[in-house]
C-alpha cells in the first residue's frame, strides 16, 4: 500500500478490522478482445462458463445478443432486460447490469482509469455472497434481481435501470462485452472465494469520514492488486 493510501485510510480505520487478502492465484477471465470492426455490425455473443468468449457470429437483426455456451447442444441466451422465461438468463443478465454500473470506472486524483478485471470479479463474487448469505437482512434475497434492487446495489445506478439504451452507444457496448460479460459469467458459474466471504464493497475516497466511519463496525478488505482506497475496500459483517 502506498504513503498516500495509508495515510488516507488509517485515519479513518484506526478501531476498524482489517484483513488482508492475497491476490488470487487461480484463474479468473481476462479482458477479452473484439476487432473494432465488429462493433459496426450486429453480432451473436457466445461465451464459456468460465467467461471466455469463444465465437462471434455476425446475425441480421437489429439488436446483438449474447449467449453461454455449455456445450455443441445447448445455449442459454442472456437476457439484458430480465424478461426471459429462463432463470439463468435473467439472473446473469442481472448481475452483468449492476457491474456495468459499478465498475466500469474510478477517478484517482482527478484522472478517470479502468477498473481491473480482478476488481470487477470481486465486486461480482462481494453480490453473490450476499445473495447467498443466511445472515439477518440479506437471508430473504436469493436472486440477483433481489438483491441487487432492495439491498443497496442499485440506488444510483441509471447504468441499471436503463442498460438496453444505454448498450446502443458503441463504447459502452464494447466494454459489457469484452469486461462485463466475462467477469458477470464467471462468478455466476464458478465458485470462488477471492474476497474471503465479503458481502459489500465501498470507494472510501468518495466517502466523508462520517460515511466510512459507518463501516467501523463491519470488518474491512484489502485484496491484493485492488486499490483500498480509490477503487474498492470490501466489508463482511
Amino acid at each position: 500500500m502506498s504513503t498516500i493510501i495509508s495515510i488516507g485510510i488509517g485515519i479513518l480505520s484506526f478501531f476498524t478490522e482489517i484483513e488482508k487478502v492475497e491476490a488470487p492465484k487461480e484463474f479468473y477471465p481476462t479482458q477479452q478482445s473484439v476487432s473494432t470492426n465488429l462493433y459496426q455490425e450486429y453480432s451473436d455473443f457466445y461465451y464459456s462458463t468460465k467467461g471466455e468468449l469463444l465465437q462471434i457470429k455476425k446475425n441480421n437483426s437489429d439488436h446483438d445478443n449474447f449467449y453461454i455456451k455449455f456445450n455443441d447442444l445447448v445455449d442459454y441466451k442472456i437476457s439484458v432486460d430480465g424478461k426471459s422465461q429462463n432463470i439463468i438468463s435473467n439472473e446473469v443478465g442481472y448481475l452483468a447490469r449492476i457491474l456495468s454500473a459499478e465498475s466500469l470506472t474510478y477517478v484517482k486524483k482527478g484522472k478517470v482509469y479502468k477498473v481491473s478485471m480482478l476488481a470487477r470479479v470481486c465486486i461480482a463474487e462481494s453480490i453473490r455472497n450476499r445473495k447467498e448469505s443466511d445472515f439477518g437482512f440479506f437471508a430473504k434475497y436469493n436472486t440477483y434481481k433481489s438483491v441487487i434492487s432492495y439491498t443497496g446495489y442499485a440506488t444510483y445506478a441509471k447504468q441499471f435501470r436503463d442498460t438496453k439504451s444505454w448498450l446502443k452507444h458503441p463504447i459502452a457496448k464494447k466494454r459489457f462485452i469484452e469486461e462485463v460479460l466475462p467477469a458477470a459469467i464467471f462468478v455466476y458459474f464458478n465458485k470462488t472465494n477471492f474476497t474471503n466471504n465479503a458481502t459489500g464493497f465501498i470507494t472510501p475516497v468518495k466517502l466523508s469520514s462520517e460515511k466510512y466511519k459507518a463501516f467501523q463496525k463491519r470488518k474491512l478488505i484489502y485484496i491484493d492488486g485492488v486499490d483500498p482506497y480509490y477503487e474498492f475496500t470490501f466489508w463482511k459483517y
